[in-house]
């Protein structure tokens, strides 16, 4: 089990027979178990035991004030055929953002958000999950039988704001469904 983090993030081609959204190349991400390394802390999820979370790989962008802005983020993902859920109802995240800390009390990254392969009412699913969320069930994107072998086009539009203004507006190849 690697101590350090091991980056399996690369850009393939499709000249190579791998999979791409539009144009001639895509990112693939990788991710195999405890890849994210070793943390420091107690924290079952750090150490380095091979029992906790700590698959992952990371894509970071600079540090964005988002209080009161406008944003949306586009993405494209691919379930390859042979891609399998993690067993015993572990989540497995597929993409998250991660906000900065604001000071108003009982915000700890309260615009935090992430895509996660979840089982939900019995099967599994790629879903939208948020800790800002009014709802305990996440929004659905599709279940994962049913994602494998295409694309699927992801789009988010986001208003931050920390009072009940804000929104956010969640689209499938480009039908908005929340």
């Amino acid at each position: 089990m690697p101590v350090k983090k091991v980056n399996r993030i690369k850009q393939v081609k499709k000249s190579d027979g791998f999979p791409v959204y539009e144009g001639n190349t895509s990112i693939q991400v990788t991710v195999n178990r405890e890849d994210a390394g070793c943390g420091k802390g107690k924290s079952k999820d750090l150490q380095c035991d091979g029992r906790g979370n700590r698959s992952r790989q990371e894509l970071k962008f600079n540090d964005m004030n988002l209080k009161n802005k406008e944003h949306i983020y586009e993405y494209a993902i691919y379930f390859d055929e042979n891609y399998k859920s993690m067993e015993k109802g572990a989540v497995c995240i597929l993409g998250q953002m991660h906000t900065k800390k604001y000071s108003k009390k009982g915000c700890h990254s309260c615009c935090h958000f992430w895509m996660q392969d979840t089982k939900y009412k019995g099967e599994h699913r790629y879903a939208w999950a948020s800790k800002a969320a009014t709802s305990s069930d996440p929004v659905i994107i599709g279940k994962i039988e049913d994602l494998k072998g295409k694309w699927t086009h992801i789009k988010f539009h986001v208003l931050y704001k920390l009072d009940d203004t804000g929104r956010f507006r969640i689209y499938k190849n480009n039908k908005i469904i929340a």
